[in-house]
């Protein structure tokens, strides 16, 4: 199924408070477990400034977890759009996307509390 397409069903993953190495792991056993159960794809959002659990590179994760799906799509949603260049942005989500071929979706956000 494309990436956010309507009637496509995902499993929005959260961080623990966890070190970093133990947080990838769960995370992409997680993901696994979503796509071997049935669900189309996954979410991951953008958090920083030592937000318990924090994410601050969802397009790096999305990778980490797109490697360890069998099927399944990956979305960082929201991507904070005001903390990167957009030009950094796209590029980075476009090697993804060639990496995964209809398996990388998105969503962007200005700015979050």
């Amino acid at each position: 199924m494309i990436p956010l397409a309507p009637g496509s069903v995902s499993l929005r993953l959260y961080p623990h408070d966890l070190p970093a190495t133990d947080q990838v792991e769960v995370l992409r056993r997680q993901a696994r477990r979503a796509s071997e159960i049935g669900y189309d794809g996954v979410m991951v959002s953008e958090h920083h400034a030592d937000f318990p659990g924090y994410l601050p590179n969802p397009v790096q994760l999305a990778g980490l977890l797109l490697d360890a799906m069998p099927t399944g799509w990956v979305a960082p949603c929201p991507m904070l759009l005001p903390l990167k260049p957009y030009a950094l942005i796209a590029e980075d989500l476009a090697w993804l996307a060639a990496a995964y071929p209809g398996r990388v979706g998105v969503g962007f956000a200005a700015g979050a509390l």
